[in-house]
């Protein structure tokens, strides 16, 4: 008799079926298909088969470890945070972030997601049992981010002029929403909630003839009667209103040709009514991309900036001259007169918390409050890099001997056996504070007054029996 081998139905996980044999640990005899000759009597027309199978080398196989980010990415942050995976159950991962070849041991075990700082190129393979995967790298490459401005994120190198105003600055900020790039300009936050107009103002010159041309977006309380009388942000070119838009217009672009030779002005402004939105919420802001210019390139080069300072505002125009201001916390400001802009035209103003400023050439205000007190200050000349140390600066020994001068207007008198100390006129801007004591050894800060042009009476705790001492300190 003869008997066909029928198609093996038996499953094995990760094992591959190679064939039938005739005892429990005998050799392949059949394969599927194959027929079975000759059966004899003495077997009843039965014969047993006995299924003979390998390990699938596929399943021995470790998947290659995936570093995240990919190999040659670029960042720009202090730190940049790296994680690397294995498809393979049970693998553990070995790395090295030195480009070096990683080994088995507990010195190289990944355990989890580690930062890098600087460019490091990331080794890694995968181990399960006996078997390791391939190894894999990814340099990871750290490029120190170039100080984004407002003319730098527009993208049209030829503009001339671009200055920011109103009660909040525009920025310039990186953002994926951009509609050219990866940065755009952003119209500053202006208050909601007073019932008074606040506008966030930008603004751009190009010299004509040519075509101007951008992409904005708005998103803000649309006015259902359709009057702008809610917020909304508006185009001016030439002083003269050009198009104005309300609501969420998602990216819209916008171009106006100049036929004229001489300057041209393109102004963008948001308006906020000083209303809170009825319905909805909205970012309230402007945004402005994209831009494109057709003409010449203006000689001026723009206006001025502060490295490396994003929110540093800049108001003002090269003929009237241009005012800088650098952003609450930077303490090392370096102004950027760009070429074909005469630094006498450009003032910096810093506060008192200020280090350093090195100027290129622009004048160098210190201001507190709404004061200018920079007439009454020694500020240290230039070093040889032309820093300026204001921190450094202090209030002139003449400003200081003026408070208790008496043909300034000071005077000192016993009222009914008290004694009252009247100082000269004070500085608007600068600090006054009265040392008094008992003896010249024991003297200490009393009082103190912020200047404002007026003299100062100051109340006098500190009596020496019939005698006591008393000065002016002066600070800026």
């Amino acid at each position: 008799q003869d008997a066909l081998v029928a198609t093996n139905g038996f499953v094995w996980a990760d094992h591959l079926f190679q064939g039938w044999a005739t005892d429990e640990n005998g050799p392949v005899v059949y394969l599927e298909g194959d027929w079975v000759r000759n059966l004899t009597a003495s077997q009843n027309g039965v014969v047993s088969l006995y299924a003979v199978w390998e390990v699938d080398p596929a399943s021995l196989a470790v998947a290659e470890p995936v570093i995240t980010p990919a190999d040659g990415t670029v960042f720009k942050t202090e730190t940049c945070t790296v994680t690397i995976t294995c498809e393979s159950d049970g693998a553990s991962i070995y790395y090295t972030t030195n480009g070096r070849t990683p080994s088995a041991t507990s010195r190289y075990l990944y355990t989890g997601p580690f930062t890098i700082s600087g460019t490091a190129t990331i080794t890694a393979f995968a181990v399960r049992g006996e078997t390791a995967s391939d190894y894999v790298e990814a340099t990871l490459t750290y490029v120190e981010p170039v100080p984004l401005t407002l003319k730098g994120v527009l993208d049209e190198p030829k503009l001339g002029a671009v200055t920011t105003s109103g009660e909040a600055a525009w920025l310039p900020v990186e953002d994926d929403s951009a509609r050219v790039g990866d940065s755009l300009a952003v119209s500053g936050v202006v208050a909601d909630d007073d019932e008074m107009e606040h506008t966030s103002s930008l603004s751009v010159k190009v010299n004509g003839p040519g075509t101007f041309s951008f992409w904005w977006r708005v998103d803000c309380e649309p006015d259902p009667r359709g009057r702008f009388t809610y917020d909304y942000a508006k185009i001016e070119v030439d002083g003269a209103l050009a198009i104005r838009r309300d609501g969420d217009t998602g990216w819209l672009q916008y171009s106006t040709t100049f036929t004229a030779e001489g300057e041209h002005e393109i102004v963008w402004t948001y308006v906020s009514d000083g209303y809170p939105p009825e319905d909805g919420t909205y970012a309230g802001r402007v945004w402005v991309d994209g831009v494109s210019w057709s003409g010449a390139a203006s000689e001026s080069g723009g206006a001025p900036s502060v490295s490396g300072d994003a929110g540093a505002t800049v108001t003002g125009n090269e003929t009237d001259g241009y005012v800088v201001r650098p952003s609450a916390g930077n303490t090392a400001v370096e102004v950027e007169i760009p070429a074909g802009l005469a630094p006498a035209k450009v003032t910096v103003e810093v506060g008192t918390a200020v280090a350093t400023v090195k100027p290129n050439g622009a004048t160098v205000k210190v201001v507190k409050g709404a004061y200018d007190i920079t007439p009454w200050l020694d500020i240290p000349a230039a070093n040889a890099s032309g820093v300026v140390a204001v921190g450094q600066a202090s209030v002139k020994q003449a400003v200081a001997d003026e408070a208790m001068d008496a043909s300034k207007g000071a005077s000192f008198q016993m009222v009914g056996g008290l004694p009252a100390l009247t100082t000269a006129a004070t500085k608007p801007g600068l600090t006054y504070t009265l040392v008094e004591g008992a003896t010249l050894n024991a003297m200490g800060d009393g009082a103190t007054k912020q200047g404002d042009g007026q003299p100062w009476t100051p109340p006098i705790t500190v009596k020496g029996g019939n005698s006591g001492f008393y000065r002016i300190k002066v600070g800026k």
